[in-house]
């Protein structure tokens, strides 16, 4: 029971100063606006993944296709930038995890264009997960810690019981591929319906929008 109610007693404390560094965060951000570049033939690098890289080449690509319909570009701004960036930095990885958090994200997000006197306040929160390479969801794979050949030291299949070359059911690993660019800003694009006055930051699994 003593242990209950200290962690009563302390979880407002914790809300407060978590809240309280998440607005502070918001008053120091870098709110540089997002450079945009065109996607290229180049795989995703999923180790060190540039989320300012990539959040370019999808506002990047979303423009494209709303020019081809006739429909006015994407035009950033500074609060949802600010927000953005900060989210990045500071929303808890579950915030990205589905639905079951997803009020979380948009909690946040509604103190947070308050807090900046945001001109725009309508805007939608969702989430969902971009699969950055070519593995199915019921593909199997197995991890190989001492190879050398791929980033990733992923492979398809079951791990294999022969590993002699030599053998003669020696059979050669497939590695997992990771995704294009192309591939990633598509993958991207079906996930959302595009609206004007969105922004949008690009998580290692998950964009934001606001």
């Amino acid at each position: 029971m003593r242990s209950i109610g200290l962690f009563i007693f302390l979880f407002p404390l914790v809300v407060l100063a978590q809240r309280k560094d998440f607005f502070h965060a918001l008053d120091t951000v870098n709110a540089e606006p997002v450079n945009t570049r065109s996607y290229a033939g180049d795989k995703i690098d999923v180790l060190h993944f540039n989320e300012a890289n990539y959040a370019g080449i999808v506002l990047d690509y979303l423009n494209t296709v709303r020019n081809r319909k006739g429909r006015k570009a994407f035009e950033q701004d500074e609060s949802f930038n600010r927000l953005c960036r900060v989210g990045m930095a500071k929303f808890s990885k579950n915030y990205f995890r589905g639905n079951k958090y997803e009020h979380q994200a948009v909690r946040y997000s509604e103190f947070s264009l308050r807090y900046l006197n945001a001109e725009h306040r309508l805007f939608k929160v969702f989430t969902f997960e971009v699969n950055l390479t070519h593995l199915n969801q019921f593909t199997r794979f197995y991890y190989l810690r001492d190879d050398h050949s791929t980033d990733l030291k992923l492979f398809l299949g079951k791990r294999p019981k022969i590993t002699n070359p030599e053998h003669e059911g020696y059979e050669e690993p497939k590695p997992v591929k990771v995704i294009s660019e192309f591939e990633f800003v598509s993958r991207v694009l079906k996930k959302y319906v595009v609206e004007p006055g969105c922004g949008i930051s690009i998580q290692r699994t998950t964009p934001i929008l606001g």
